[in-house]
This record gives C-alpha cells, structure tokens and sequence, in this order.
C-alpha cells in the first residue's frame, strides 16, 4: 500500500458499512466535497505554487558563486561550473543548451523549472530576476492550473429526482452489508 491509497482509503471509511448504494452515494459526496474546498483554497491565489516557489528561491541563492562559460558561438549553449566550499569537494560541471531548456543534470527537462544551473545563467549572464526565472516555470506548477483541476467535477446522480421507468427498481432499504 501507498501513503496515497491509505489517505484515501481512511477518507471513505465510513462508506464500508452500509448498502451499495449509500456507499457511491457517500464516496460521491465525499470527492465533490474535497474537489470544492481545494477549488476554493486555490481559487484566488496566483503565481507558482509555493513549494516550487521556495525551490527556485533556493536555487537562485545556491547559484551565486558559480561560474558560466559560453561554449558555442551561437549564444545557446553554456558550461556551468558549480563551485563548492566544502572542504575536499570538486566542482561539478553542467552543460546548460538556454534553447532547448535542457541541462546536463536531467532537472530543467525532468521539471519543466529552470534547474540550479539555468538559474545560474539567467542570473550571472542573462542578467534576470527571480520574478522572471518563476515565470518560466511550467504552467503545471501555477496555481491557475491547480484552480482549474478542481474547477469543474462530475454531478451525483440524485436518486429521490429520478422519474420512474415502470422497469428499475428502487433499491432496498439502506441494511449493513454482509
């Protein structure tokens, strides 16, 4: 089992004893409710969500010290020495291509948000703002789009509204399962 399949699991615990039907009803309920207040905490915030946010915080600051080297004449492609200060450590070396928004250390592709190394560049050589290394970042990991995964759900099917087809039968009362 999983951290996520045990939250879930302990969120629908009350739909485990009683009749089938109760039990969609309860799961359906218990969803919706959770979709509209993450809508609602999400809904009027903007920007990138905050623990992406506080990531490039940190990599804008952990950049400072490092060194860019141009590598090809066309501007697109950067060598990034990560100097260190500890003690007994070599510097680790990146190539950074600013055109594909790639880098040799895989997180730039990985995340679609400028790696430690990018960061480097847009504020060493490029001569940017953290506002605008954020922006940058991939849509996924703004709050508009969390908004927006939570905006619309799927609508319950009430049964008390169903008309009667002279076919379906309404279900037995609400018993505890066997």
């Amino acid at each position: 089992t999983t951290n996520m399949s045990e939250s879930m699991n302990n969120m629908l615990s009350d739909a485990r004893d009683v009749s089938w039907l109760e039990c969609i009803n309860q799961i359906m309920t218990k969803i919706i409710s959770r979709a509209a207040a993450c809508w609602n905490l999400y809904k009027n915030e903007q920007g990138l969500i905050q623990e992406w946010d506080n990531i490039l915080e940190k990599r804008w600051k952990n950049c400072a010290g490092f060194l860019v080297h141009q590598m090809e004449e066309n501007g697109h492609v950067y060598l990034v020495e990560r100097t260190t200060t500890r003690l007994r450590a070599s510097n680790t070396n990146h190539t950074l291509n600013i055109q594909d928004k790639t880098c040799s250390c895989g997180q730039w592709q990985e995340h679609d948000v400028p790696c430690v190394d990018a960061c480097a560049f847009f504020r060493l050589v490029d001569n940017r703002t953290i506002q605008d290394v954020k922006e940058m970042a991939s849509q996924f990991y703004k709050y508009g789009s969390n908004s927006a995964v939570f905006r619309k759900t799927f609508t319950p099917v009430i049964i008390e509204n169903l008309n009667y087809d002279n076919v379906t039968q309404p279900p037995s009362n609400a018993t505890k399962r066997k």
